[in-house]
């Protein structure tokens, strides 16, 4: 249960080469658990306004939302962070590839210009740290750019569920992924 398995090949980019049916199991249970927290406690649509949301897209967009929480958690395991350590295109790819946050702000019909501001921060922030792979400052800066991160989501006066929403594709793109956190371990 906790040591590391083979992966398919189909699931490289998602949980590494190897990794833990612990690790698996964690990352999904948060994924879906975390997923309809956010839904069920903290998005309240009547009380936001524009709410003739179609609920097939507040059901896809919570679909991606529950790929970033998976994300966040998954890009801290050890076969994750070695898989992509190892492959440095794909490291770019991911990053360039991270709409979600728009994705979830236009599926939701609300606060698009918000969501906006933080992808951009978010991409700069783990493009820097990525340009830090191998460098003793990587951690610090990406915690340092997290924290940044935390004050200027906080400044944009979000409703709870887009708070939360926009924090954790912060962490899981800016700082769970681009760290190298177990950069002596290789296959």
């Amino acid at each position: 249960m906790f040591e590391p398995n083979p992966m398919p090949k189909s699931l490289h980019e998602v949980f590494g080469k190897q990794q833990s049916l612990f690790e698996i199991t964690a990352t999904l249970i948060f994924g879906v658990v975390g997923t309809l927290f956010i839904w069920l406690y903290f998005y309240t649509p009547w009380l936001e306004t524009n709410t003739s949301v179609s609920p097939w897209r507040v059901v896809i967009a919570y679909i991606i939302l529950a790929d970033v929480l998976c994300g966040c958690l998954a890009n801290f395991t050890r076969g994750t962070n070695r898989y992509y350590m190892e492959n440095a295109k794909s490291r770019w790819w991911f990053i360039a590839s991270h709409v979600h946050i728009l994705l979830f702000s236009l599926l939701l019909n609300a606060f698009f210009l918000e969501a906006s501001s933080v992808w951009l921060v978010t991409i700069l922030t783990a493009t820097l740290v990525n340009l830090l792979n191998g460098h003793r400052l990587q951690l610090f800066v990406a915690g340092l750019c997290l924290a940044v991160g935390l004050l200027f989501v906080s400044a944009l006066d979000l409703p709870r569920w887009m708070f939360v929403a926009s924090f954790l594709f912060m962490t899981k793109v800016a700082f769970s992924f681009p760290v190298v956190h177990y950069p002596n371990e290789r296959e």
